[in-house]
């Protein structure tokens, strides 16, 4: 276990305290270690573990950690090591209070030690004071820039190590593996692994990685698609914490700013594998390969003037026979092993295609001498240019893997699912969400197609499809929005009411509808209904740019198709606002908002949910500082209000009306979710004219048209609604406050809090920590703590804020500042 810094600190009161104090040293290189984030196994034995390892143990000190049973075992266990003269250092950071008001047991272990007062307000500023003390002590300042470590610290970054998991079975490839190393110690810094698809490469840069792993302080594997340029800018493909998009930075600038901090990570002991680099060139390939670490890039390409190994077919037939085996489950009878080598001959030694032969063979129940058959009398396609050289000449590569997967072998219902399944992406598809999706009633179908290895299934209950799978079903059954509707209707329905479930869940789908907006952009106009609804989910998932580009593209073809003046037309424009604003853009919204409303009214649609909504979005803009017209956002809200309220009376009547255009059911429980949310925003745009006690007025009417139950159906709206009841009684305790009546005062803020600490639980469990609900009522905590003078509990507050605020908007953004400005608690 490699420990620089292990951390103590009290939970309840310092957690988000000490997450930044390790966010700050881990950009600088320093390993940190702190429960609950890093433990494992038994928790005691691994706190143990942990504090005997490291180099620092730094004790985050209140009153309340002082006395924490937790935290006086970890100054125990330290204090052994220091009483047997280990080198270790013990800095206690005192967060607040005094020292005298710490516990006897506390000023016992460290009262003599030198300690760091993080006191002084602002605290962010005590912590980069600290981080630079603690670089100091571990050895890794630079003493010729002292004078800016301030600033330094506060732009350090940490490269996140990505590199998937390698097979089990690796045979053949060793002295490839040792060709490899003997080219790049040569001197040789970029790498490229060729040869066809499905051939090994990308298994053979894994294994060279995880057989060298000694050599590298940090491995880094991500997949090409369309550019360069996109594979820098994607945080999901290459994280380097520390260093976020800033609102409104323009790509290039993202792109050499995110390329210059990943240049300055990286050295002869970085090695970072692009995969799928089938191009022959890319633009931005020189700017990409400027460092000096080790770089591997497997490509279907030739790349004449760069160092370059061949992966070709694996001919030891010893080899092939057990790695054919091996998937077979069993031994060769010496009749079926004949049979068999011929098979390795008309495959052309095709690693993949052999494996799964094998896998075939055996679910089929099928001889060799069956399989040899089939094989021989398999249809062949065309339209595949890249080949192979090999026993038999030059073949493309489908024609080799469309000799095992002749589509014409599998019945109607298989080839269905295949097409499905090649529109998920590389990641592939949780596998209870393909059953749903793809209406089965069971997963007979798909168990058939994994026995037969069409399908993969992999850890985490996802099926995949290897791709050049995927590539084969989409030539040879070209999937499109008419042959697979069923299918993206259930999709696109069900992003639609990711609003109701937690954010892991929808995370696991997002790799899937990423891949369905790639697949199919350019949009088709006529299955606009299917691709309008989704960049609404991408922004839930933190795909914030993804979900303005979407949307972006899903207004233009609605304008181009039916014109301004219409339904779809404004619900894209409002579409792609809800974007604007919820990825952190709320001036770019407003436009975007009033477009979405003027389209409608304009285009004569009847009175709807659709137009009610509209409405409502409008009116909140008018409520925002900066834009406020509380007359004219009145106007709006109490429009769509009148809305609502016909609505709700015509299905009492019982009268059918038509489902909303996010597809959602449209019937009476859903009316009244949707009135509640007229009453919501009347009681926001009080709040915003300062009037908290009407605003409560409406937050009643709120709960009470939506009845019982809220909390279970509608876990979010019942957030929204905890979060406001937050506000007002936070106000009410300001105005008791200043009435001089403090007993009331306290008892309006802890209600508040109780309020605002239920409405972020729920929303980190449903939105997860990035999203702008979540900054909102976590902030709004720390606001409270500070009302209530309980500035220890706000720092720490503030400090979680923080962190979410600069990872999403940047460390520059005006959000930050704000909250930096409210850490001096003026």
């Amino acid at each position: 276990m490699d420990i620089d810094v292990f951390i103590s600190y009290h939970t309840d009161t310092s957690l988000y305290i000490a997450e930044r104090i390790a966010c700050k040293l881990e950009e600088a290189g320093v390993r940190c270690w702190y429960a609950e984030r890093d433990s494992a196994g038994a928790f005691a034995g691994s706190i143990g573990r942990a504090i005997a390892a490291c180099r620092l143990f730094l004790l985050i000190l209140n009153e309340q950690a002082s006395s924490s049973p937790q935290v006086l075992n970890e100054m125990d266990l330290i204090t052994n090591r220091l009483v047997g003269k280990e080198d270790v250092t013990v800095l206690p950071f005192l967060i607040h209070g005094e020292k005298k008001d710490l516990s006897l047991d506390a000023q016992y272990y460290v009262g003599r030690m030198d300690w760091v007062d993080g006191r002084k307000e602002p605290m962010h500023e005590r912590i980069d004071e600290l981080v630079v003390k603690v670089l100091h002590i571990l050895g890794q300042e630079d003493t010729t820039q002292q004078s800016a470590m301030h600033h330094s610290a506060r732009h350090l970054y940490e490269l996140v190590q990505k590199i998937p998991e390698a097979r089990d079975i690796f045979l053949g490839r060793e002295d490839l593996i040792e060709q490899m190393e003997d080219i790049f110690r040569k001197g040789t810094r970029i790498l490229f692994l060729e040869g066809i698809g499905g051939i090994g490469k990308s298994e053979l840069a894994k294994q060279y990685a995880l057989r060298h792993r000694d050599a590298f302080d940090q491995l880094l594997f991500v997949t090409y698609t369309t550019n360069l340029r996109s594979l820098v800018c994607d945080t999901d493909l290459i994280e380097i914490k520390g260093c976020a998009r800033e609102e409104g930075e323009p790509e290039d600038a993202w792109f050499a700013r995110k390329l210059q901090a990943l240049r300055s990570l990286t050295s002869s002991r970085t090695l970072i594998i692009t995969d799928n680099y089938d191009i022959d060139d890319d633009p931005d390939f020189a700017a990409y390969t400027e460092s000096n670490c080790r770089m591997i890039f497997t490509s279907r390409n030739a790349h004449p003037g760069h160092a370059s190994l061949k992966v070709g077919p694996i001919e030891d037939d010893q080899v092939l026979f057990t790695i054919f085996e091996k998937n077979y489950g069993s031994e060769l009878s010496e009749e079926d092993r004949e049979a068999v080598r011929e098979i390795f001959r008309l495959t052309e030694y095709h690693t993949y295609t052999i494996e799964l032969l094998a896998k075939q063979m055996e679910a089929s129940f099928l001889s060799g001498m069956e399989m040899l058959d089939l094989l021989k009398k398999g249809q062949l396609e065309t339209g595949a240019v890249e080949t192979v050289n090999g026993r038999a000449g030059s073949r493309s590569a489908f024609e080799h893997i469309r000799n095992v997967f002749s589509v014409s072998r599998l019945s109607e219902e298989e080839q269905q699912l295949m097409r499905y399944l090649s529109l998920m992406g590389s990641e592939g598809v949780p596998a209870v969400r393909f059953k749903e999706w793809a209406g089965l009633d069971n997963y007979e179908a798909v168990n058939r197609l994994v026995r037969r290895s069409w399908i993969r299934k992999e850890r985490g209950r996802r099926f995949t499809l290897h791709p050049l799978v995927a590539e084969v079903i989409r030539a040879s059954l070209q999937p499109d929005a008419d042959n697979c509707y069923a299918f993206l209707e259930r999709l696109t329905e069900y992003t639609c009411t990711s609003w109701y479930r937690p954010f892991p869940d929808n995370m696991e789908i997002k790799s899937c509808v990423l891949s369905v907006e790639n697949y199919f952009r350019p949009f088709d106009g006529e299955h606009m209904e299917l691709w309008m609804v989704i960049p609404n989910f991408l922004w839930q998932v933190g795909a914030f740019e993804e979900s303005i580009e979407y949307a972006q593209i899903v207004f233009q073809t609605c304008k181009k198709m039916f014109g301004e003046n219409h339904p779809y037309t404004g619900y894209a424009a409002k579409g792609l606002a809800g974007c604007y604003y919820n990825s952190g853009y709320r001036e770019e919204s407003i436009p975007w908002y009033d477009m979405g409303l003027r389209c409608m009214v304009q285009s004569g649609m009847e009175e709807s949910e659709d137009l009610a909504i509209a409405y409502e979005k409008a009116g909140r803009c008018r409520t925002w500082e900066g834009h406020r017209d509380l007359a004219k956002a009145e106007e709006y809200l109490k429009k769509g209000l009148e809305i609502r309220l016909k609505l709700v009376q015509r299905l009492e009547s019982g009268e059918k009306l038509p489902a909303l255009m996010e597809r959602e059911p449209y019937d009476l429980a859903k009316a009244r979710d949707r009135l509640g949310g007229s009453y919501f925003e009347l009681g926001r745009m009080c709040q915003a004219g300062g009037d908290y006690h009407k605003a409560w007025e409406y937050l009643a009417l709120d709960e009470e048209v939506q009845g019982d139950g809220l909390k279970e159906w509608n876990p979010s709206g019942y957030a929204y609604i905890l979060y406001d009841k937050g506000i007002c009684e936070y106000h009410f305790g300001k105005e008791e406050r200043e009435a001089g009546h403090a007993d009331q005062a306290e008892a309006h803020f802890r209600m508040a809090l109780d309020f605002m600490r239920e409405a972020l639980d729920i929303n980190l469990r449903l939105q997860g920590r990035f999203a702008v609900d979540t900054i909102d009522a976590q902030e709004a905590v720390g606001d409270i703590y500070a009302a209530m003078e309980l500035y220890g509990d706000a720092a720490n507050a503030y400090m979680a804020v923080l962190t979410m605020v600069e990872k999403t908007m940047g460390e520059n953004s005006e959000r930050a500042a704000l909250i930096k400005r409210k850490l001096n608690f003026d």
